[in-house]
């Protein structure tokens, strides 16, 4: 499965993802505005909870309840960045 989706009103991103082998789903996200974000960046992806790793469906019931930021938690240590985020 392969999805490709651009944001298109401002050409700033372009997000790719695919399944790279069972249980593993992995999303691109490429700054295709030639020009370094200056501000904080929020990308909100939605997924079924099936889908995911059960320590990310975890952290999604303990974001449901988390006051500060409102309804976020971390990922770290249960998902991989690139190293220039």
């Amino acid at each position: 499965m392969t999805l490709e989706t651009s944001i298109s009103e401002t050409k700033l991103l372009e997000i790719t993802g695919q399944v790279a082998k069972p249980g593993q789903l992995e999303i691109q996200v490429k700054n295709i505005s030639g020009a370094p974000l200056g501000e904080p960046l929020l990308i909100e992806i939605k997924l079924p909870v099936e889908w995911v790793d059960e320590r990310i469906g975890a952290a999604a019931g303990n974001a449901r309840t988390s006051d500060s930021p409102a309804n976020m938690v971390a990922l770290e240590g249960i998902v991989d960045v690139a190293k220039e985020w």
